[in-house]
């Protein structure tokens, strides 16, 4: 387990969300996410010591308030740990069931109000799927990420650092 109370990463992830609203023991964890035994109690006992989990009855709850601090001071991180995992699972050719595209396109403003409205589409979609999947196992998840962003001002933060 990586660092202190500011780093979650992927693997803590997984487990927090199995945990959820409803709480789970390290059987269930288990089981649910497809971690190994040892290095689910390892990663509930680190996220125990950073006061993000709390056990009741041998059953694992999330501090959501801890929880909120911790996420909000690094969702940064997370997303470029989730999608550097991602880009070795694409390009190892571990899983034939990933995809990825990247394009650099101009779009007038009438092409890039189009393509909003097919992106709130998509997050509604999404949303809906989400609502009605809560019995799934983690592991079994599908990962989507998506993002747009002007060329320029990505050029101007690279500049920056």
């Amino acid at each position: 387990i990586r660092g202190g109370v500011n780093d979650i990463i992927i693997i803590e992830r997984a487990v927090l969300e199995c945990i959820g609203k409803q709480g789970r023991n390290l059987q269930e964890i288990s089981e649910q996410t497809g971690i190994k035994m040892d290095v689910v109690d390892r990663i509930t006992s680190h996220l125990l010591q950073e006061e993000i989990l709390y056990r009741r009855d041998g059953t694992y709850i999330i501090n959501n308030e801890k929880l909120a601090k911790v996420l909000t001071n690094k969702m940064k991180g997370e997303i470029g740990e989730v999608f550097d995992c991602f880009c070795d699972v694409h390009f190892s050719k571990k899983s034939s069931n990933s995809n990825m595209k990247l394009k650099k396109i101009v779009l007038n403003k009438c092409e890039q109000q189009y393509f909003q409205s097919m992106w709130k589409n998509m997050e509604d979609y999404l949303k809906r799927i989400e609502k009605e999947s809560k019995s799934s196992l983690v592991k079994d998840q599908t990962v989507i990420f998506w993002g747009w962003s002007d060329y320029s001002d990505m050029i101007d933060q690279y500049m920056k650092i």
